[in-house]
Order: C-alpha cells, then sequence, then structure tokens
C-alpha cells in the first residue's frame, strides 16, 4: 500500500478544516441565540 499523494492528503485536509470550522460557526450561532433567547426570558 503505497502513501497517497501529498498534494491529496492536503486536499483531504484543508476540507476536513472547512467542514469543522462550519460545525464551529453554526454552533457558536446556535449557542448566542440560545442565551439571547434566556436573557429575553428571564426579565
Amino acid at each position: 500500500m503505497t502513501a497517497p499523494p501529498q498534494d491529496e492528503v492536503y486536499a483531504y485536509g484543508s476540507y476536513a478544516n472547512a467542514v469543522l470550522g462550519a460545525c464551529i460557526r453554526v454552533t457558536e450561532d446556535r449557542a448566542a441565540s440560545l442565551i439571547r433567547a434566556r436573557d429575553a426570558i428571564s426579565f
């Protein structure tokens, strides 16, 4: 079994980073909206 080409590894790594970054942004947005809703509910 040969190692995959370096550019293939780099492309996969950058793709994984992009997916991870998107998941983190969505999670942060959801957390921020939950915090805003909690602040609005607790008078």
